[in-house]
């Protein structure tokens, strides 16, 4: 019997649907936070998740599966984030001479941070968004009464955050986050240094990518350019991020 390109390329595009149906179901039953991103969100985060692992030679549907589960830990742009440079790092050793032995580096080194950064349980985690939810109108008020260079002052606003993240990341990606920050504030008319603030607390807490990232669409909207003022889209984005981890911490305990 004879198969011919067209019948091929059919075959391969029904192969792919199924699997990506399949990734639909991974993602709400192992990340059950991310249900409510609702079916054609979650399929937006595989499909940008699966060009990705896709780019960095991740074929087979085990380590492309596991490419995902990153992002949905991580952050879509894990793999340019100045915050977690062991990842770029790992992605591109040549001495890992398959895929799979990569793919398989990068989740246990990933596992290994989360673990120091969030802490057992999520402990550290959990702290720093009480701390968040308690102290950030303090922060704010401490930016705007603040003559000090932004960013000492940014590391001062991420230390009283989550200290043992900054710990975990050291002084070089810290400087790379808060520059990155601040010029990705700038990009979307966050102008003032309490809405730079609330960027950068973003930034920190999501990833450097999280203004585009599919798992995130309350950041995207808050930070259209038709979303108003530089202080409304602030407040829009802190209210947004403030509300998806209330609601992802209410899912794991539940989970």
């Amino acid at each position: 019997m004879e198969i011919h390109s067209q019948q091929l390329t059919t075959l391969h595009a029904r192969a792919h649907r199924s699997f990506v149906d399949e990734l639909v179901d991974h993602v709400t039953t192992y990340f059950p936070a991310h249900a409510a991103l609702g079916e054609p969100q979650i399929r937006r985060v595989i499909d940008h998740a699966v060009a990705r692992a896709q780019l960095h030679g991740f074929t087979s549907e085990r380590n492309i599966c596991l490419y995902l589960d990153l992002v949905l830990m991580l952050g879509a742009d894990l793999d340019v984030d100045p915050q977690i440079p062991w990842a770029a790092e790992i992605l591109a050793d040549p001495g890992f001479t398959h895929p799979t032995l990569r793919i398989d580096h990068l989740t246990n080194t990933a596992l290994t941070h989360l673990e120091r950064t969030a802490g057992v349980d999520d402990v550290h985690l959990e702290r720093a968004v009480d701390r968040l939810r308690r102290d950030m109108d303090d922060m704010i008020h401490m930016v705007d009464r603040s003559g000090s260079m932004w960013p000492p002052l940014a590391l001062r606003i991420l230390r009283r955050i989550w200290p043992e993240r900054c710990d975990e990341l050291g002084e070089v990606p810290l400087a790379y986050l808060i520059r990155g920050a601040y010029e990705g504030a700038h990009h979307h008319g966050l102008a003032a240094r309490h809405d730079l603030a609330i960027y950068l607390v973003c930034t920190f807490l999501f990833g450097s990518g999280f203004a585009h990232d599919p798992q995130y669409p309350w950041a995207a909207a808050a930070l259209a350019a038709e979303s108003g003022d530089g202080a409304r889209k602030a407040e829009r984005l802190y209210q947004g991020g403030l509300a998806w981890l209330v609601h992802m911490f209410a899912r794991t305990e539940v989970a």
